[in-house]
């Protein structure tokens, strides 16, 4: 576990060890946000983290999904992204451009 402070508030931060173990791990800490980077390559990809999202909900269901993505080099798992959202699969979603004040702002409006 880090801790690190976000506009003036002291944050817990921790990472799955293994992507499988991710939805696990949420629960175990009572996650209130779980942030994932979504790539084209396996175990990172748009399915499985829809599959860690089906995991998440059944442990955690308070828990908050937001996807990160790279919309320059993966434009076409931006998109799926995107539409996740727009369909209510998940909570939020950012590009990997954002800056770390704009993703620590995004986090506190959850």
């Amino acid at each position: 576990m880090q801790l690190q402070r976000h506009c003036g508030i002291l944050t817990p931060i921790f990472e799955s060890e293994l992507p499988q173990k991710t939805a696990e791990l949420c629960g175990d800490v009572r996650a209130d946000v779980l942030i994932a980077e979504v790539t084209s390559c396996t175990p990172w990809t748009f399915e499985d983290r829809m599959k860690t999202r089906s995991e998440l909900k059944k442990i955690c269901r308070r828990c908050k999904i937001v996807l990160t993505v790279d919309e320059n080099n993966e434009k076409n798992v931006a998109d799926r992204v995107r539409r996740a959202k727009k369909d209510g699969l998940i909570d939020g979603f950012l590009y990997g451009s954002v800056s770390s004040a704009y993703l620590a702002a995004f986090i506190d409006t959850l």
